[in-house]
């Protein structure tokens, strides 16, 4: 019962940010995690930095809101073009520009506190960057899609006092050899006690353009992989950082080792667990880290050599991280 109604509560919320639909458990999932009314600074990581990073903290930390630098004049009905970006840093292979786009009513008043983090892939095969930015295009048209609707709930609400926020930051997790490894961070506030989070990894092949899935990794990577969380799992349990939902066990595969759920760090393949899915929202987003040294059925060309540990070795906090 306990799991229906926070699974319940995540859907309703979903639906009401237009956000169902990612794959990553909600809401499914990257994306995940502040206190109501509050907006994450974008930022830009170079490739070079280790996907090891502990993200913010959804229960119990919350970032600061950065201040709105400028306004749309555009209605909510319709998809505000971004105005001037606040940064735009160019890394090699991947291009990261910080925009702030809010959405306002027609009597000027903000409605929508609104930036994210526009993507674009440089040089490479022509006809793979072309596949990676349609891709990429087609994730941001649904956000910008999404802080329309936003904008229209706000208009509706007639209880809330103030405006909604919605912001979403990328951050570069690898890139090199045949990977190329992004994960967006996406934040919803629509009134109430607190907002919602969602991590979206979006994980290419650079020899093809698509996206990787479990079964690009290997026969019985999948596999293997659920086994290691589910040990993680009970780590977590143990040791007291977190209260998972009693049967997490059996719904690791329904929910956390899903296409959409991961990603190819440094280190090893990560994979996001997000609110409600395994855990309560207290709980906030989960990340496991499984070694590329404890996966031997990983195809050759998405392995690297690394230091992270090993599943036997369970170094506090080096193979997973509450967020």
């Amino acid at each position: 019962m306990k799991r229906v109604l926070c699974l319940l509560l995540a859907l309703s919320m979903a639906l009401a940010l237009a956000a169902c639909g990612r794959q990553a458990t909600e809401a499914d999932g990257s994306a995940q995690s502040a206190s109501g009314g509050t907006q994450p600074e974008s930022s830009t990581v170079s490739p070079e930095e280790s996907s090891n990073t502990q993200p913010e903290n959804s229960a119990a930390q919350s970032e600061s809101a950065a201040a709105p630098e400028e306004s749309s004049d555009a209605a909510p009905e319709s998809a505000a073009q971004p105005e001037e970006s606040s940064m735009a840093t160019e890394m090699e292979g991947v291009s990261l520009e910080d925009v702030t786009d809010d959405r306002t009513g027609e009597d000027g008043s903000t409605l929508v506190e609104f930036s994210y983090v526009v993507a674009t892939v440089v040089g490479g095969d022509e006809a793979v960057t072309a596949a990676i930015q349609a891709d990429l295009d087609s994730e941001l048209d649904a956000l910008l899609s999404e802080a329309d609707e936003l904008a229209e709930l706000r208009l509706e609400d007639d209880y809330f006092d103030g405006a909604y926020a919605l912001s979403q930051t990328i951050t570069v997790e690898r890139y090199g050899g045949q990977v190329l490894s992004l994960l967006a961070l996406t934040y919803a506030y629509s009134g109430g006690a607190h907002g919602g989070s969602a991590y979206t990894p979006l994980c290419y092949d650079l020899t093809t353009g698509s996206r990787i899935t479990l079964a690009d990794l290997g026969d019985g990577v999948a596999d293997a992989c659920a086994d290691l969380i589910v040990q993680l799992c009970d780590r977590i349990q143990a040791d007291g950082e977190g209260v998972l939902f009693d049967d997490y066990a059996e719904t690791v595969t329904d929910y956390v080792v899903l296409d959409g759920c991961f990603y190819l760090a440094e280190d090893g393949v990560v994979f996001l667990a997000g609110e409600y899915s395994i855990g309560p929202y207290s709980t906030g987003n989960i990340r496991f880290l499984i070694s590329y040294n404890d996966l031997p059925e990983l195809n050759s060309q998405y392995a690297r050599e690394t230091d992270a540990v090993t599943q036997a070795e369970l170094a506090d906090g080096s193979v997973y991280t509450l967020s």
